[in-house]
């Protein structure tokens, strides 16, 4: 289930200089240009949605270093929880209920495939989105193989082990070490699973939790090195397929 821990965090310094167009009825923020016409990275946000700052700041970040473009879909329908949310238990609690009302993951899949059988091809809420869809069945028979390699920071909400025991597409998991959706025996368990997959690496984070990889405090140093550690490792897993 969702915990406060998704909506927590920091607004991170700097501006995003990418675009937000619309694409099938879907608002997206894009960073880079298309100039290969055959590779892009497609981010799934957290319950922030794609209107936060720090998501198109991935965005940019992954589009520059792997010189695609990078695309940050609307997957909420303009329901993601404001910036504004992130103060008080009391606002953090009304926001994510709020957002969870207006979310079923069917709902933000549907879109999410939408959205990806338009283009080609996450983050908390998002990495649920993706382990779903890393089972190439999941984008019917018209669709194969579209998506060539996903990677989730700090998944929550996941099924185990279906959610796991389904991926076919290689897959790279940033998990922090403090995370209430997933805990040890669950991180375990995950790793017993990809270890017979093709190119399924897990990445685990002490001392950080929920969010370092997208929110994190980067006046910490333990968060920013496990944050800029989990950036290169999923531009190194990408970098292989794109």
């Amino acid at each position: 289930m969702a915990s406060l821990d998704c909506v927590s965090g920091f607004v991170h310094d700097g501006e995003p200089f990418g675009k937000v167009l619309k694409a099938n009825g879907i608002d997206y923020y894009v960073a880079g240009e298309d100039k290969s016409k055959t590779s892009c990275v497609i981010i799934a946000t957290d319950i922030l949605g794609f209107e936060f700052k720090n998501a198109r700041l991935e965005a940019d970040a992954y589009s520059e270093q792997l010189s695609v473009p990078c695309f940050v879909p609307d997957l909420f329908e303009g329901t993601g929880v404001p910036v504004s949310a992130l103060g008080s238990p009391e606002t953090r609690q009304a926001g994510m209920d709020k957002f969870v009302a207006a979310n079923p993951f069917p709902k933000n899949i549907a879109i999410a495939k939408k959205f990806i059988k338009h283009l080609r091809s996450g983050f908390c809420w998002g990495g649920k989105i993706c382990a779903v869809l890393s089972s190439q069945k999941s984008l019917d028979e018209d669709y194969p193989s579209l998506l060539r390699a996903i990677a989730a920071a700090h998944p929550s909400r996941l099924e185990l082990p279906n959610d796991i025991e389904n991926i076919d597409t290689p897959f790279c998991f940033i998990l922090p070490e403090n995370d209430g959706h997933l805990k040890a025996p669950e991180v375990q368990l995950i790793r017993d699973i990809v270890q017979s997959k093709n190119d399924c690496p897990v990445h685990h984070y002490p001392g950080v939790g929920h969010g370092f990889a997208v929110r994190g405090n980067k006046k910490s140093q333990v968060v920013m090195q496990a944050a800029d550690d989990a950036f290169v490792q999923v531009v190194a897993h990408f970098k292989k397929y794109l």
